[in-house]
């Protein structure tokens, strides 16, 4: 299987599922091209649905290894599937319904499905994929950036071409936030990159202090915390002699897995304060590498002993999607 065949896959699901959805992002190159995660914004109704059928798409040779809770209304799914030549290769389904940022909401996503749009793609099932309409496109990418501080030229790019396709609806939709619009604006009408990214730090301290978001559900973000805590995404497999004669096999381990995690880290059993950074790493969807076996507390963060001589990748990613399955699959009445 193929990255595109997967997403052709993904698509399908979401069709045969009445999910009503919205990939938001660049997705000019798809499905040739998918960069990293594929974004869906979709309602109430349709993650219900996402999360008992994504289950399904075993069938077709993915499987789930991973989920977790971003913010209140999204979730990051990793699905896993082999290529023709053996190798594992990884679809990352990231949907939400309203856009949160920091336990505020900041978008409805109930009138940006309203106003969504088809986008011609042979390959998918029904022949096509649904996007936002381009000034909703760029309020929920440019709210992204801001949030994420960050902003490279090519993203500009993208921001600036769904601006200049619909500018008298994006100022208007922009001007729904009065303490980022004026800057934003003449970003976008002067063409300037720069004068954007480099005022980040201070769209995103005006936009959550203004009266444009909604304020902080904190409970419910509390939960959400405590259930990352409660059900760590990380993964702690020892391998005796990862920094000196199993040191290339570790690196080729960390290379499979790479897009299995979100993060990746090497430690050794004789570090101080193992234990931490142990239940830090799980915590926060990390493949770690101990060299050494680990004493005390620290034994209970480990998952599995690697061997140079067994296939690991698939070894652990059974383990992953055996712990996905028994958190989160529904329960068949």
């Amino acid at each position: 299987m193929t990255q595109k065949e997967a997403f052709f896959h993904l698509i399908g699901l979401l069709d045969r599922t009445n999910v009503r959805y919205a990939l938001v992002g660049n997705v000019d190159d798809y499905p040739d091209h998918i960069g990293s995660d594929v974004d869906i914004m979709t309602d109430a109704e349709g993650m219900r649905r996402f999360h008992h059928a994504i289950w399904t798409l075993e069938e077709h040779g993915l499987r789930v290894i991973q989920r977790f809770q971003h913010e209140i209304t999204a979730f990051y799914y990793i699905l896993a599937f082999q290529t023709d030549k053996g190798r594992w290769d990884f679809l990352q389904p990231d949907i939400c319904t309203d856009y949160y940022r920091r336990a505020r909401k900041i978008l409805d996503a109930a009138p940006m499905l309203n106003r969504r749009r088809s986008v011609s793609c042979p390959g998918c099932p029904n022949g096509v994929f649904y996007v936002l309409s381009p000034a909703d496109e760029f309020i929920y990418y440019l709210l992204k950036k801001i949030g994420k501080k960050s902003l490279s030229v090519e993203q500009f790019a993208h921001l600036r071409g769904t601006f200049t396709a619909d500018p008298d609806v994006c100022r208007a939709t922009i001007n729904r936030f009065p303490a980022i619009a004026k800057t934003v604006i003449a970003a976008m009408e002067s063409d300037d990159p720069d004068s954007l990214s480099s005022t980040l730090p201070d769209l995103k301290a005006n936009l959550l202090r203004s009266g444009s978001v909604g304020e902080p559900r904190l409970f419910r973000d509390a939960i959400r915390k405590l259930s990352r805590i409660l059900h760590p995404t990380g993964f702690v497999a020892v391998l005796p002699g990862a920094s000196g004669p199993n040191r290339e096999f570790a690196a080729r381990i960390h290379s499979d897995l790479f897009h299995a995690f979100r993060r990746q880290a090497d430690f050794s059993a004789i570090k101080t304060g193992l234990f931490v950074s142990l239940a830090k790493a799980r915590t926060a969807s990390t493949f770690a590498i101990l060299d050494g076996i680990p004493c005390g507390l620290s034994r209970l963060l480990v998952n599995a002993v690697l061997s140079p001589d067994s296939d690991c990748t698939s070894t652990i990613l059974d383990l992953l999607a055996a712990r996905a399955k028994s958190r989160y699959r529904p329960v068949e009445t």
